[in-house]
């Protein structure tokens, strides 16, 4: 990342002392200038919900504060405590993934194919694996519940901190009026591993399901290599946010194993996946990928298999027309199949259907 200019932070000293903390990692001045009314208000809200007393000092001293430790890295979603996320409002706590933008365009624009394409009249029944804070089963769940009564939608992970997490998450949106209060029968979270021999009779038992069969499963799983953690992803990022969600684990004691550390060993997730989607006969899936190489290799598994009739790679943002550059090539070949590119940005995920 280049050096900011001396210039830039004299200006923004002039501008507010506090300014020039928060230009590192905002890196200009607008943007610096968004994180400061935003810590400033969270601030003052602190400093009244917790009954300080309300003088100048109490909430000058919290913003300084929180200033500081946002110049030193800290994600501002673990500051503030929240993170929107399409329709509904996501607790963020350090050790469990803050949920990201281009995750909340994918999964709303499975949503709306779903209010589109299936009937009113059916229960529709979603799994999310590797669940986190819980938002893809929240954000699915608002906007499927204005069309459909019948909703199951499960969420999975390894992380009883995301498990706990989650569930708050599921209150808070009850309380603050985002989630019917029927979303507390209708969703659930539960804490297990995918790659576990008893995934399956967990699943079912906690289903309370004899055929243990689901619509769509989706996920944004740990897809980022151990090379590329240390490589690609930000110092904000690699400081403060878990390696469970980002890195595979068995990845890394596989290729220390082997003597091996490549890309690859970042799809490790995606094979169990479309497994477990065909053991649970689902009608289709969505995987977060972390650009279009990979999502090539997570498309191919698809490819290569007959269950899966039609397989798309979704762009960060699948609801916006094509990137000019690419409407001349609006397919990419995959194993000798032409797949469907959509929207704008990197490639973010792999779209199929039964």
């Amino acid at each position: 990342m280049p050096r900011l200019s001396p210039r830039l932070l004299l200006h923004a000293r002039k501008l507010d002392p506090l300014l020039c903390l928060l230009i590192r990692p905002c890196r200009d001045i607008a943007s610096a200038r968004n994180e400061l009314r935003w810590l400033k208000e969270h601030a003052i809200a602190t400093v009244r919900s917790d009954g300080i007393e309300r003088t100048a000092v109490g909430w000058r001293t919290l913003l300084s504060r929180y200033c500081e430790e946002r110049a030193r890295g800290k994600p501002l979603q673990y500051i503030l405590g929240n993170q929107p996320f399409g329709e509904v409002e996501i607790l963020c706590r350090p050790g469990v993934l803050i949920p990201r933008h281009e995750t909340e365009a994918c999964v709303m624009h499975l949503a709306n194919n779903v209010l589109e394409k299936e009937n009113a009249d059916r229960e529709i029944k979603i799994l999310d694996l590797c669940t986190g804070t819980g938002c893809i089963p929240l954000l699915m769940h608002s906007m499927l519940s204005k069309k459909f009564l019948q909703l199951k939608i499960f969420g999975v992970d390894i992380s009883a901190k995301a498990i706990r997490l989650s569930n708050d998450n599921l209150e808070w949106n009850i309380r603050q009026g985002y989630l019917d209060p029927v979303a507390r029968e209708q969703i659930r979270f539960i804490e297990a591993d995918v790659f576990a021999e008893s995934f399956y009779e967990r699943l079912k038992a906690e289903a309370e399901s004899a055929t243990n069969s689901w619509d769509f499963i989706i996920s944004n799983p740990p897809y980022i290599s151990p090379k590329g953690f240390d490589r690609d992803t930000s110092a904000s990022v690699r400081n403060y946010e878990p390696r469970l969600a980002l890195v595979p684990e068995r990845s890394i004691r596989r290729s220390t194993e082997q003597g091996n550390e490549d890309d690859l060993v970042g799809d490790l997730f995606y094979p169990r996946l479309y497994e477990i989607a065909d053991k649970v006969h689902a009608r289709g899936v969505l995987f977060e990928v972390g650009d279009l190489d990979q999502a090539s290799r997570a498309a191919r598994v698809a490819c290569e298999s007959p269950a899966w009739t039609r397989v798309e790679i979704w762009k960060d943002f699948p609801d916006l027309d094509l990137d000019i550059i690419d409407q001349s090539t609006p397919m990419l070949n995959v194993a000798g199949t032409q797949i469907v590119l959509r929207g704008q940005g990197n490639g973010r995920a792999v779209y199929c259907r039964r």
